[in-house]
C-alpha cells in the first residue's frame, strides 16, 4: 500500500468516513467521452499510446453519486 493508500485507510478507520477520488468523471454531456466515441465510429483506426494497460478507470457520474448517497445513509448518526 502506498502512502495515500495508508493515509485514506488511516482516515476512514479512526473517523468513519468514505474518501471519493474518482480520476475520470463523465455523463451524458461530456465532451471527452463524446469525442472518443464519436472516433470510434467515424475512423478506421484509433490510436492508444502507451502499452494500453492504463490504470485509470472512468467512472459515470450518476455512478459516483449513487455511491455517495448509499455511504451517506450507511454512515452512522452521532450527536
Amino acid at each position: 500500500m502506498n502512502t495515500t493508500g495508508a493515509t485514506i485507510h488511516a482516515v476512514t478507520g479512526a473517523f468513519g468516513y468514505a474518501i471519493f477520488r474518482p480520476a475520470l468523471l463523465f455523463g451524458k454531456e461530456d465532451i471527452l467521452i463524446n469525442n472518443i466515441a464519436w472516433a470510434l465510429r467515424r475512423l478506421p483506426v484509433f490510436g492508444v499510446f502507451g502499452n494500453g494497460q492504463y490504470r485509470l478507470q472512468p467512472l459515470h457520474v450518476g455512478d459516483l453519486t449513487s455511491l455517495a448517497v448509499e455511504q451517506g445513509k450507511n454512515r452512522p448518526t452521532t450527536r
